[in-house]
C-alpha cells in the first residue's frame, strides 16, 4: 500500500492560492472581454491597472495582512508580471487569435506569476533589492 504523507499548508498560504487562483481566471476574463470592445494594448492596459490595483488591496488586507508586505513587495512581483503581460499581447496580437492570447496570459499567470510572487513574498526581494541600491 502507497501511503502519501500530505503537508498541511498554512491559512495564509491557502489564502495566497485561493486569491491567485481567483485573480488568475478573471485577470484574462476581463482582458478577453475588453479586447472585444478596444485594441488589444489598451486592454492590457487596462486590465493590469484594474487587476493590480484590486489585487494590490485584497493581497495587503486579506493574504499578507499579518507579515507586514507592503506595496514595494507588491510591486516587486506585479511590475515584471504586467510587463510580461503587455509584451505577450503587443509581439502575440496579430499572430494569434483573442481567445488564445487570454488563454496564454492566463497560463503565463498561474506559472511563471505564481513562481514569481511566491519568490518575492517568500524572501521581500524588494527589502534586498534596496539595501542592495543604498
Amino acid at each position: 500500500m502507497i501511503r502519501i504523507k500530505l503537508k498541511r499548508i498554512s491559512p495564509q498560504y491557502a489564502r495566497f492560492l485561493l486569491t491567485g487562483a481567483a485573480f488568475t481566471l478573471a485577470g484574462p476574463a476581463l482582458f478577453f472581454v475588453l479586447a472585444l470592445l478596444w485594441p488589444p494594448l489598451l486592454a492590457s492596459v487596462l486590465t493590469e491597472l484594474s487587476m493590480h490595483s484590486l489585487r494590490c488591496v485584497v493581497y495587503n488586507m486579506f493574504v499578507f495582512a499579518s507579515a507586514g508586505s507592503g506595496i514595494r513587495t507588491y510591486l516587486t512581483a506585479a511590475v515584471p508580471m504586467s510587463l510580461v503581460n503587455f509584451g505577450l499581447v503587443y509581439f502575440l496580437q496579430d499572430i494569434l487569435p483573442l481567445w488564445q492570447l487570454a488563454f496564454l496570459i492566463g497560463v503565463q499567470g498561474a506559472t511563471i506569476g505564481y513562481f514569481w510572487s511566491r519568490l518575492c513574498y517568500r524572501y521581500d526581494l524588494s527589502a534586498r533589492l534596496r539595501s542592495r541600491w543604498r
